[in-house]
């Protein structure tokens, strides 16, 4: 991560944190596509990854240490929904 910000230097805190090929902000359908092709390429069953499968795994990860409105915040919930994408609990 690092390096990657090292590689925009005149980047500003209100820009997006990852462009596009073509320095355009990602898209959630652009994203969404290369994580598709990413499993594939990997050998993953694509269908059982999602971008949503990330959030759930950021916020499972994230219950163990971090502060509620902390998560709260970086998840952009204003409720307890935070609480429906922690898998703590699950195998």
């Amino acid at each position: 991560m690092l390096a990657y910000l090292r590689s925009r230097p005149k980047a500003g805190q209100q820009e997006p944190l990852f462009l596009t090929e073509e320095g355009k902000p990602m898209s959630r359908a652009w994203f969404a596509s290369r994580l598709h092709l990413l499993c594939k390429y990997c050998g993953l069953p694509p269908e059982r990854y999602t971008a949503h499968s990330l959030r759930i795994g950021a916020a499972t990860t994230a219950t163990s240490s971090t502060p509620v409105f902390t998560l709260k915040a970086m998840g952009r919930w204003s409720s307890a929904a935070y609480e429906r994408y922690e898998r703590s609990n699950h195998p």
